[in-house]
């Protein structure tokens, strides 16, 4: 589920998550950042013992297919940006990733060994994925386009507490991320995820998991996500 970033010093998105029957599942959300606005989308569908996820972020125009197991880590990643004329794919064999392709029309390639951890492209589904197998914490790897680097990153479930859902007040389940090692001091950010369901519904932070595209590394910028359920 994408995911973006030109800020400025304060940002506000508000997401409307539609939920349609199997086999695919849509979500769809109303971003806004400062007078800007776009409508993204999400897609879930289970196929063939594997779970594929894609997003489009409109206000960026770039798009993403991840293919992944049934703990939502990624094994295979496809994404295009048509304003930035970028193509990449990435596989994971065992505990190598290599990303290839084309950034603004030029040959890319890189590659990296997870010597802890899973490779999360979409991290929303693997946090949710995480609370309902009672885990309290995951070490992962996400990739960013524009710089063309893996992030290592730890997600640590903190507690709970009440927030606004479809202007109603549900618990969720709090979940922090950061950076690993000694730059975890550095940067950190937020998610929420409503009981009992796990459902993502918050987000507060810089730069998260997937919608950071139009930065180049994590900041400390604002950004939080309220999101609206419609039938």
């Amino acid at each position: 589920m994408a995911r973006i970033m030109t800020f400025g010093s304060s940002i506000l998105l508000i997401f409307i998550i539609a939920a349609f029957s199997a086999p695919v599942e849509k979500y769809a959300y109303r971003m806004r950042i400062g007078n800007k606005s776009a409508v993204n989308r999400w897609t879930r569908e289970m196929r063939s013992g594997t779970i594929v996820l894609g997003s489009e972020n409109m206000m960026t125009d770039e798009f993403d297919t991840m293919i992944c197991n049934g703990g939502y880590e990624t094994i295979e990643w496809f994404y295009t940006s048509g304003n930035k004329g970028t193509r990449l794919s990435g596989t994971r064999k065992n505990n190598l990733v290599e990303i290839s392709g084309f950034a603004k029309g030029k040959p890319v390639r890189t590659s990296i060994t997870l010597e802890e951890g899973s490779w999360y492209q979409f991290p929303e589904f693997a946090f949710s994925h995480m609370l309902a197998s009672n885990r309290e914490s995951a070490v992962y790897y996400i990739f960013w386009p524009d710089k063309f680097i893996f992030y290592a990153m730890k997600a640590k479930r903190i507690g709970e507490e009440p927030v606004l859902y479809d202007g109603k007040t549900v618990d969720a389940i709090k979940v922090k991320v950061t950076l690993t090692g000694f730059k975890s001091i550095f940067w950190s950010s937020y998610y929420w995820f409503r009981k009992p369901d796990y459902l993502f519904v918050r987000y507060e932070g810089a730069q998260p998991s997937r919608h950071r595209r139009n930065r180049h590394r994590p900041d400390h910028s604002y950004l939080s996500w309220l999101i609206s359920f419609v039938v």
